[in-house]
């Protein structure tokens, strides 16, 4: 896929939209995923560091099943 031409075809089909109201929703659609943050930046440092150990231990097979940890946490 040329991203250079997909723009282009947006852009063409926009140009045939006459409906204000499609225009608008196209507008905040394009706009909220151009203003989006990065989740990661949004967690504190204990956040990021817990997540990252979470990450370590799926990745070595250090894990629970879900069976296994509700009935642990149910007793």
């Amino acid at each position: 896929m040329n991203i250079h031409t997909e723009k282009l075809k947006l852009v063409h089909l926009l140009l045939n939209i006459d409906d204000p109201k499609v225009i608008n929703k196209i507008k905040v659609i394009i706009e909220s995923t151009h203003n989006r943050k990065d989740i990661w930046e949004e967690l504190t440092d204990v956040q990021k560091k817990q997540l990252d150990i979470a990450l370590k231990e799926s990745l070595n097979n250090q894990t629970v099943d879900y069976e296994r940890f509700i009935r642990n946490h149910r007793e």
